[in-house]
């Protein structure tokens, strides 16, 4: 087994499509592809799986996609720190730091090192919880700066609590639980969770990709950020492997996706087209707003809408 064929599967895992992986190599796409016939004749398994619209790794395919990922790491790391010897660097520490936290810990701790160990170079990255922990379990993060929710923690992580944090409930206005003053437990547990579910997998389109760039680049919107931030930020969340990419490849004017006849407003466009989109992928359409109508859209059922 040879490094570059570690290189080739994780790049067709990471994006779903062989002509896409070939390009990120730099190779042809049958050349990719007798890469990874050659690795699965090696191994005696089938890796991936091919569908319709690319591929999926088996599940002997998501067992090699994490060793591979951590094998593959290690040498970036090895080669890296090689090569700031030969410079006289001193080291570099990769810091993952949860999205709550990064305007304040990234600040406070890059002034700290910059002080104390002026040749010690540091490396951020903001995540969630989730993938935080994964990157660090695949060597690609030091240590990381995190809300550690109450789940079982790795063995092969050390957890060094250092301050606790008081969590908000955010619901929309018309939610069941929005008037109330105080909660219990008993009534957050009855309720579905965005984060619960992440590892069901979650979508964007670019409808959402667009809106999410535009609002949260907004200088009104509470502490808004450049846009080629919110993009990378964005970005770095669909490279994930719950992430799937839906394109808007249906027309607002199609009367057999479309109830126009019970659309009352504007407003409801966006609602109905996200809401037929879903539909259309066997999804489901997550929002705030508790006042969409299933019957907008042909086919809508109440699996394929939820409102926290």
């Amino acid at each position: 087994m040879e490094l570059r064929q570690l290189r080739h599967f994780v790049a067709v895992v990471d994006t779903g499509n062989l002509s896409r992986a070939a390009d990120r190599v730099a190779i042809s796409q049958p050349a990719l592809t007798r890469s990874i016939k050659n690795l699965e004749e090696m191994l005696g398994v089938e890796l991936l799986e091919r569908k319709p619209r690319g591929v999926s790794p088996t599940e002997a395919g998501l067992a090699l996609y994490h060793h591979a990922q951590i094998v593959l790491n290690a040498c970036q790391r090895l080669t890296r720190e090689v090569r700031e010897l030969e410079r006289g660097v001193t080291g570099t520490v990769h810091l993952g730091v949860a999205s709550m936290f990064a305007t304040y810990v990234t600040e406070s701790v890059a002034e700290t090192l910059a002080s104390t160990h002026p040749r010690l170079a540091l490396v951020v990255t903001e995540g969630f919880f989730e993938d935080l922990v994964r990157r660090m379990i695949d060597g690609r993060l030091d240590l990381i700066f995190s809300n550690f929710p109450q789940v079982a923690v790795a063995p092969e992580l050390v957890l060094e609590p250092l301050l606790t944090v008081r969590s908000t409930v955010v619901a929309g206005r018309k939610h069941v639980l929005a008037r109330r003053r105080e909660l219990t437990r008993t009534d957050l547990a009855s309720q579905r969770w965005l984060i619960a579910h992440l590892a069901d997998g979650w979508a964007s389109c670019p409808l959402t990709q667009n809106g999410c760039l535009r609002i949260l680049s907004t200088p009104s919107y509470p502490r808004h950020q450049p846009v080629a931030i919110v993009a990378a930020r964005l970005a770095e969340a669909a490279a994930t492997a719950h992430h799937e990419f839906w394109p808007d490849d249906i027309s607002v004017l199609e009367t057999s996706r479309f109830a126009h006849d019970r659309w009352i407003h504007s407003q409801q466009i966006t609602d109905a087209y996200l809401l037929a989109l879903a539909v259309r992928r066997d999804g489901v359409f997550v929002t705030l707003d508790r006042g969409i109508d299933l019957r907008l859209v042909p086919g809508a059922a109440p699996r394929h809408l939820v409102t926290i």
